[in-house]
């Protein structure tokens, strides 16, 4: 009985580590074009959530999020740091990590600031307004 008991109860933690091996494997080796705009999806979902009443309505309380003002931060990393410690207004801190890169792959990329696969985090990207067609219809270079 005890074996059976035994077996059962390594069967089960095996089970469990092939499921998170699975996962983890999954995330760090998925497709990057997948992983990319899921990154550019979620971003854009907590952006029309949390953000945008604030930066997409007249009269809100923050300015348009222009892509020549947020290519001022210059790096993706640089962006996401300002972002921790100011947004949400009122409430500074509390998205999560994940969300906040989130924000900036989905800023980065409807603003046309920056190329990159897979998600952003973690990688040296530089962001840019240069031959943005929002620049580029103000005459900007």
């Amino acid at each position: 009985m005890r074996g059976r008991r035994e077996h059962g109860v390594w069967s089960a933690v095996l089970g469990v580590a092939c499921v998170a091996a699975l996962v983890v494997g999954c995330r760090a080796g998925g497709d990057p074009a997948a992983e990319h705009a899921a990154q550019i999806e979620a971003g854009s979902e907590v952006y029309d959530t949390r953000c945008a009443t604030c930066h997409e309505v007249e009269g809100g309380l923050g300015p348009r999020l222009s892509a020549r003002a947020l290519a001022g931060y210059e790096t993706a990393a640089r962006l996401v740091g300002y972002l921790r410690l100011t947004m949400p207004y009122g409430a500074a801190g509390t998205l999560s990590d994940d969300q906040y890169w989130s924000v900036v792959a989905y800023l980065a990329a409807s603003r046309e600031l920056a190329r990159w696969e897979g998600r952003l985090e973690g990688r040296e990207v530089r962001l840019s307004a240069v031959g943005n067609a929002e620049n580029a219809e103000a005459g900007v270079p």
